[in-house]
């Protein structure tokens, strides 16, 4: 991608993961986010959730947290997958909260979801979409969601900053050119992605896939996308987590 021609025709759409955590977690990345790629536009947002089994008896954070430490032997986590958003938000979560939790990596949703049904996980973190359905069937519940604002899928979920826990994680998908983009295209390419989302039938096709649509200048997306290294940087550097 970051070889393309330079005229608009091959675009980048992609989620925060590669071009904010993998340079991160990659000692030989084969590209650089900052240097290779134009910001364009970020489309949209979507934020994480924590969520227990019905065999844990926490009903809000600072109770999930005073049973983890009173029950070491179940200070243990899953996510969908090591080095992803939710391993390193659940990671932010315990440094904030002063846990000592056991990572659980799984690969996808599906399992880690049937185990913490089952009992046989105590908590999972994931994105909040992914979480909805089990929960409303009252089968696991959300204790939290990342965002700044309270998750529309669940506005009765409260954040872990109204829980106590001063944090915030968001994911995003963004658009990028390749870095010899003229700044005239780069310019076109940004209004027609922004008019594009801004559309009431693809913010609603987003909004169903648990995305909140923003559209934002190169400026701010490239500032988003900065803030986000800031922020990621050491709690991967704490996790200790190098990709193979």
């Amino acid at each position: 991608m970051k070889d393309s021609p330079a005229d608009g025709t091959v675009l980048l759409f992609t989620p925060i993961a590669p071009m904010v955590l993998f340079p991160h977690v990659y000692d030989n990345l084969p590209y650089d986010p900052i240097r290779d790629f134009q910001p364009i536009s970020q489309v949209g947002t979507f934020d994480l959730g924590v969520a227990v089994g019905a065999h844990v008896p926490a009903r809000n954070l600072k109770e999930l947290v005073f049973w983890l430490k009173s029950h070491p032997d179940q200070a243990a986590y899953g996510t969908p997958a090591a080095g992803s958003l939710p391993h390193f938000f659940a990671v932010l979560f315990a440094r904030q909260a002063g846990l000592d939790l056991r990572h659980v990596a799984y690969k996808g949703n599906p399992q880690a979801i049937t185990d913490l049904i089952g009992g046989h996980l105590p908590l999972f973190f994931t994105s909040t979409q992914d979480l909805v359905e089990a929960h409303k069937a009252g089968r696991i519940r959300v204790l939290a969601t990342s965002g700044g604002a309270r998750s529309p899928a669940l506005p009765e979920v409260p954040t872990f900053t109204e829980g106590g826990y001063g944090i915030r994680g968001e994911g995003w998908y963004g658009i990028y050119a390749p870095a010899a983009t003229p700044a005239a295209l780069i310019a076109q390419l940004n209004r027609a992605v922004r008019e594009a989302v801004g559309t009431p039938e693809f913010g609603k096709r987003l909004t169903a896939l648990g995305v909140q649509p923003t559209g934002t200048s190169p400026e701010e997306f490239s500032r988003i996308q900065r803030a986000d290294s800031e922020l990621w940087g050491p709690v991967v550097k704490a996790s200790g987590f190098k990709a193979e």
